[in-house]
């Protein structure tokens, strides 16, 4: 199933009867000041950590795929739902897609930051890496090393190259933000 009625029935794979979302927790050093653990994965995947619900409480979840499991997805502190294909193509929804990024970098900045940010999406590789790269350098990671930290975290990640551009983007907020954190 899908919560983006745009995408084409045909490319919805049917899910198994059971299966368990998996993620991997981005080593941040470089950035003492985030206090929120950032995981990207998938919810068809065997690279990671299983999710589990007692984090969920706690987390923000944004399902770039739109195959969470509904009870994860209602057991999140916030649910976030950017469904996109992972297809050589800038997404049909990249302004919803930087909304969501710009909202989640606010809010792990503030003092009632969640605990969790889950990005996930199939297999925890392009789309899921897109959302992460993106929030990195909404945090202030320098556009030459948002790639390195997701591929870093999950192997094989960010093979689309059109997401890779995308990643790479200079963004006027992110760059203001590392400079100021520099000086």
């Amino acid at each position: 199933m899908t919560l983006d009625p745009t995408v084409p029935s045909d490319f919805i794979t049917p899910l198994p009867e059971e299966y368990e979302p998996r993620a991997t927790r981005l080593v941040l050093a470089s950035m003492p000041h985030v206090r929120t653990q950032i995981w990207m994965g998938g919810v068809h995947t065997m690279l990671g950590d299983a999710l589990e619900e007692h984090h969920l409480t706690s987390a923000w979840v944004v399902d770039c795929a739109g195959e969470l499991p509904p009870t994860m997805a209602a057991s999140a502190r916030r649910h976030l739902p950017r469904v996109f294909l992972d297809i050589e193509a800038v997404p049909s929804n990249m302004d919803r897609i930087t909304a969501v990024v710009r909202e989640m970098a606010d809010a792990l900045r503030g003092e009632d930051a969640p605990e969790r940010v889950y990005v996930m999406c199939k297999q925890g590789l392009n789309r899921s890496g897109l959302v992460t790269a993106m929030l990195l350098r909404a945090l202030g990671v320098p556009s030459a090393e948002v790639v390195g930290l997701v591929r870093a975290a999950r192997p094989g990640a960010l093979n689309n190259v059109t997401f890779v551009g995308l990643a790479e983007q200079p963004d006027t907020d992110a760059d203001a933000a590392a400079a100021a954190g520099a000086g």
